[in-house]
């Protein structure tokens, strides 16, 4: 969590720097409207991923089998993926596409940022000395999510 508080402070030192803004202009504080969009959101990929499991598990005949609740590997998966994902927020999706959007314009900022989240995710996954075709569709994929998530702020 260290990590995530001097991302915080880099944000906030690089919007200062070259905005003369804080954190509010990339929407850290939460408000009542973005507070709903969260929930709202949420529910809609929790609705998605319950459709998805089911069919599925209709077209490939799964017998699931319950074998109790670890409550503490759900929380340390919790954990984790909200660190990851607050993290990839703040580094492409924060300060630096709000600070090139003021420089460059909204099309290109999201295009940096695009192509910039598909890297990331060569290196985060480790596949440098993969196949190429692999590399390429890591960054097709990663990339287009990266733009769709820099699209929607």
């Amino acid at each position: 969590m260290i990590g995530l508080l001097v991302l915080l402070v880099i944000s906030w030192g690089l919007l200062f720097l070259f905005e003369k803004k804080n954190l509010n202009a990339i929407g850290v504080v939460p408000t009542f409207q973005r507070l709903i969009q969260f929930f709202v959101g949420f529910a809609l990929i929790v609705v998605i991923c319950l459709i998805l499991i089911y069919i599925e598990t209709w077209v490939k005949s799964v017998q699931w089998e319950f074998l109790g609740t670890r409550y503490r590997v759900l929380y340390e998966a919790f954990v984790y993926h909200l660190r990851s994902a607050l993290t990839e927020d703040l580094v492409f999706r924060g300060a630096a596409l709000y600070i090139l959007i003021q420089r460059l314009g909204a099309r290109w900022a999201i295009w940096i940022s695009a192509v910039c989240f598909g890297v990331y995710h060569v290196f985060s996954y480790g596949i440098l000395e993969e196949r190429w075709i692999l590399i390429v569709y890591v960054v097709l994929v990663t990339g287009f999510a990266g733009y769709v998530w820099a699209c929607i702020l």
